[in-house]
């Protein structure tokens, strides 16, 4: 079993503390409490807030992305629009992970008021898009349809993530209707 490293834990704490109380709940001080480490060494590692902050949503995005590759590689879908379809549908299934919505609304929140935070978000939409154009390129979309298809699952997949549960469909189905309406168009 793999020890898990002082920031491994630091990010993972402050992750449940951003999830459970908020922006307001996440001090450097508390993470470290939380964590079993000293103020000190989270400084270390992170330096300030911001910057621990940041390494939450790289965290996030490595979560993200390792969910992309693997999806594809447990697939026979090249070249085959119905497998690439269950794909994308899959793809949409990842749900609420270790209680990100909770965490991704309150760094929106905090985005609004950080450059930093902003510019990470930033390349962590950058980040997935660009892993999402490239699989759907090896796929054999044309790039102008990727980029087309990305520009619109990455906003739906976030507001999905946070309305599915107050929609008139069962999410299954509603994942089915993007999916077609995507494919068709």
């Amino acid at each position: 079993m793999k020890i898990k490293s002082n920031k491994e834990i630091i990010i993972k704490t402050a992750t449940k503390i951003l999830a459970q109380s908020g922006n307001h709940g996440v001090t450097l001080r508390k993470v470290a409490e939380q964590s079993g480490v000293t103020l000190s060494n989270v400084q270390y590692h992170f330096g300030d807030r911001d910057g621990l902050i940041s390494s939450v949503i790289d965290s996030y995005l490595e979560i993200c992305l390792s969910h992309i590759r693997s999806s594809v590689q447990d697939s026979n879908v090249e070249n085959n629009p119905d497998a690439i379809k269950s794909y994308m549908i899959n793809l949409l299934s990842f749900d609420d992970v270790q209680g990100w919505c909770e965490v991704f609304r309150e760094i929106w929140a905090i985005a609004c008021r950080s450059e930093k935070i902003q510019t990470s978000l930033d390349n962590y939409y950058q980040q997935c898009s660009n892993e999402l154009v490239t699989l759907l390129i090896s796929l054999g979309f044309h790039e102008q349809r990727s980029k087309e298809l990305v520009s619109l699952l990455i906003p739906f997949i976030e507001g999905f993530s946070i309305t599915s549960i107050s929609l008139p469909l069962e999410k299954a189905k509603v994942r089915e209707l993007i999916i077609n309406q995507l494919f068709e168009g």
